[in-house]
Formats: structure tokens, sequence, C-alpha cells
């Protein structure tokens, strides 16, 4: 899996990845999460995927997706 960034407000490496949740949403898997920060509290933008039928690695796939974004956020600030 790839790696957390630091936070690119204040540095903090203390980074949480919360499922905000997993529902269906027009007959499909939706996963919905985000990073947060647990010094300052910083959070990422919500990144949602609809998941492809039959593919049960759901939480491997949503928390790439978000630790690619926040990384790109880091990159950035």
């Amino acid at each position: 899996m790839i790696e957390l960034k630091p936070c690119p407000f204040c540095g903090g490496t203390k980074l949480k990845i919360d499922s905000k949740r997993t529902f269906q949403y027009g007959g499909k898997r939706h996963c919905s999460v985000t990073v947060r920060c647990m010094q300052c509290h910083a959070r990422s933008p919500v990144v949602g995927i609809n998941m492809p039928d039959g593919r049960y690695n759901e939480r491997e796939i949503c928390e790439s997706a978000v630790i690619e974004a926040w990384n790109r956020r880091a990159d950035n600030a």
C-alpha cells in the first residue's frame, strides 16, 4: 500500500483514514473516505468511488484512492 505523506499544514504524521460510508448507489456499491490529521484536524476532501461489480477488495481500492488524493494535496500545499 502507498504511504501517506505528512500533513501539508502542520507536518504531522499521525494520520487516520476514515471510511465515511458504503452503500448501494444506483444499484452499485459506493464508498466515501477521507484522511484526517490527528494533530491539527485537517481533513482531505471526500473521495467517493462507485465500485465495479464483483469487486471484493473495496476497502483497499477506496483507501488507495484517498491516499493518492492526500499525497497530491500535500505536494500542492
